[in-house]
C-alpha cells in the first residue's frame, strides 16, 4: 500500500469557544453524495476535550469545509462524573434507525493524569441530537482490565457487535511524571450496550508502551486494522494489521504505506487514522504533530491490497 497525502483539510484556529486548540481523532460519516460530516475532539481554554464536527465535500481528492458546529454535540458531564474532563468520540455505528456514538471519557487525576473509561451516546433523530446512555461508564473495570479503557472502535458484524479498545495495563513514573502503558484488546456484545470483555490482546504487549485508536474494516471476509502506536519516549506512528477472524491479528506495520513527512504539520507524529471508501477510492483522515494540535489531514489510495 502507498497512500498519497493531500495535506491539511482542517486547522483548529479558535473558531468557537470549544475549539481553542486541537482537532483530534477524526471520525467520518457519509451524509449524501460528496458530503461528509467529520466529528473531532477539541480542547477549551481550560484544556477540557469535547466533540463537535465540521461538514464538507470531498471531490477529486480535495476536501472543502462548509460548516463547523458552533457548539460541541458531545459535551462534558457534570463535575465529578466519569466524563467531566473529556468526551471524545472515536466511532459511530448505525442500527435500526439509531446511531451509537462510542467515546473516550476522562476524569482528571492527581497521582495519575487522568482516569480513562468508555462512554456511549445515542441519537434517535439521525445525528441532530445525542443523549448519553448512562451516568456511569459503559464498561466497568475488571480484574483483567483494572486501570480503565479508552479509544473504542465498534462494528456490527453479522449480528455481533465487536469492539476493539485500549486497555490500560499500568502506570509508571518517569522523570517525575506518570506515564500509562496500554494495549489493544477485544470485546463483544449482542446489543451494542452491554459488553463482554474477552481478556484477548490483539495488538501490543509488555514491550510496547501504547496502542490506541483503531479503525477496523471488514473487506471480503478479511479484517483490516489501522491504529496508532509508540514505544517508550517515542511519538505516535500509524500501524497496520490483518486478521481472518477479528481476534487474532498479524501485525504488518511495514505495509502501512504512510509515514512522517519531511517537514510540516505531520513531520514529527502521525496518528489516529480513520478509513472510508468513496467513489471506488479509499481515503484516510488522520492527525499529525502533537496529537492533533496541527489539525486533520487527508490521504488516498486507489485500492487496498492484502
Amino acid at each position: 500500500m502507498n497512500w498519497k497525502k493531500h495535506g491539511l483539510i482542517f486547522e483548529p484556529k479558535n473558531q468557537f469557544d470549544w475549539i481553542n486548540a486541537y482537532a483530534a481523532v477524526p471520525t467520518v460519516e457519509h451524509m449524501f453524495d460528496n458530503t461528509f460530516k467529520v466529528y473531532f475532539g477539541s480542547r477549551t481554554i481550560n484544556n477540557f476535550s469535547q466533540t463537535g464536527y465540521f461538514i464538507g465535500t470531498l471531490v477529486e481528492d480535495k476536501f472543502t469545509v462548509h460548516e463547523i458546529s458552533s457548539k460541541p454535540i458531545l459535551k462534558l458531564g457534570p463535575l465529578g462524573s466519569f466524563d467531566d474532563s473529556m468526551a471524545l468520540a472515536s466511532c459511530i455505528v448505525e442500527n435500526d434507525g439509531r446511531k451509537y456514538m462510542y467515546y473516550t471519557a476522562w476524569m482528571q487525576g492527581k497521582r495519575t493524569r487522568y482516569y480513562p473509561s468508555l462512554g456511549l451516546a445515542i441519537s434517535k433523530d439521525g445525528g441532530s441530537t445525542w443523549q448519553k446512555h448512562s451516568k456511569v461508564p459503559m464498561v466497568a473495570k475488571t480484574n483483567e482490565d483494572p486501570y480503565g479503557q479508552a479509544a473504542p472502535y465498534v462494528i456490527l458484524d453479522n449480528g455481533t457487535w465487536r469492539m476493539w479498545y485500549s486497555s490500560y495495563r499500568r502506570w509508571e513514573i518517569r522523570n517525575n511524571e506518570p506515564w500509562p502503558q496500554y494495549e489493544m484488546r477485544y470485546a463483544e456484545s449482542t446489543d451494542g450496550i452491554n459488553w463482554q470483555l474477552l481478556n484477548k490482546t490483539c495488538i501490543g504487549g509488555e514491550n510496547e508502551e501504547a496502542v490506541a485508536i483503531p479503525c477496523v474494516i471488514k473487506l471480503n471476509s478479511k479484517y483490516l486494522m489501522w491504529y496508532s502506536y509508540r514505544n517508550q519516549n517515542d511519538k505516535y506512528l500509524i500501524g497496520y494489521a490483518e486478521s481472518n477472524d477479528g481476534t487474532n491479528w498479524d501485525r504488518m506495520d511495514n505495509k502501512v504505506g504512510i509515514g512522517l513527512s519531511k517537514e510540516g504539520w505531520d513531520s514529527e507524529m502521525i496518528e489516529y487514522p480513520h478509513i472510508i471508501k468513496h467513489q471506488n477510492k479509499w481515503y484516510m483522515f488522520y492527525n499529525g504533530n502533537t496529537h492533533g494540535k496541527t489539525g486533520i489531514g487527508l490521504a488516498s489510495i486507489n485500492s487496498l491490497q492484502y
